[in-house]
């Protein structure tokens, strides 16, 4: 009987994990997605303006410079937890 209630709580456990995971994973593929599609937009509204001539040479390299190191920044991964126990 105590085998059986241990194996339930560990395919219980484990079951928990893996849609932990599933979820997060899927969540992080979502926010890139979305990351991805506005840093098109954006790069596309920077090329509309300057070929309206609403942007000069040094402006469009700033500004398209600007927002792909904002998003390089953004990509970084977050630093490790410590471990408070040390």
């Amino acid at each position: 009987m105590v085998l059986m209630l241990l194996g339930i709580s560990l395919f219980g456990a484990i079951t928990a994990t893996i849609t932990s995971y599933l979820i997060t994973r899927d969540i992080q593929q979502l926010e890139e997605h979305e990351a991805e599609s506005s840093l098109a937009g954006e790069l596309e509204r920077l090329v509309e303006l300057y070929a309206a001539g609403a942007l000069t040479d040094e402006e469009f390299a700033a500004a398209k410079s600007n927002l792909l190191t904002t998003v390089t920044r953004s990509r970084e991964p977050l630093p490790l937890p410590r471990d408070s126990r040390a």
